[in-house]
């Protein structure tokens, strides 16, 4: 068995197969640290747009995400890869302006960014509407001041 940078060989063929970025292989054996951010937008135009572009980002990230429509649009991202996530948010075309050319979420407020033990989301992207029966009590409560 090849010992790659503390990792067997075929644990090394699932990174690079599972689209994982390269910062996520490293020579110790601890994990990456989880983080939890929190961020509003102003406004979504073209909804099915910005999930289709959402769940990439998710996908390619290997974070979970939840969109919440209350109050206010709220993103919650969980990831050892959630800062890219954010990254890519701000920088890719996800939306629409009011003339309908493809734009760049530009009106992102940042609420809070964690270190956290343990994920609560179990989904690479969901959508949440105000009155959507939200399983997680946690999300509940990390959620409350934007139902």
């Amino acid at each position: 068995m090849h010992t790659i940078g503390g990792y067997d060989h075929t644990l090394q063929h699932y990174f690079i197969q599972s689209n994982l970025s390269s910062h996520e292989i490293n020579d110790t054996a601890e994990s990456p640290q989880l983080h939890r951010i929190i961020y509003t937008l102003d406004h979504i135009r073209n909804l099915k747009k910005y999930q289709k572009c959402l769940t990439k980002f998710a996908k390619e990230c290997g974070c979970y995400c939840v969109l919440f429509f209350g109050r206010s649009i709220v993103m919650v991202v969980e990831g050892s890869n959630a800062r890219e996530f954010v990254r890519l948010h701000k920088t890719v075309p996800v939306d629409i302006d009011s003339n309908g050319k493809p734009c760049k979420e530009r009106l992102i407020k940042m609420i809070s960014e964690d270190i956290i033990a343990n994920r609560m989301l179990s989904e690479e992207f969901t959508l949440l509407q105000a009155g959507s029966d939200i399983h997680s009590e946690e999300l509940k409560d990390l959620l409350h001041p934007y139902i």
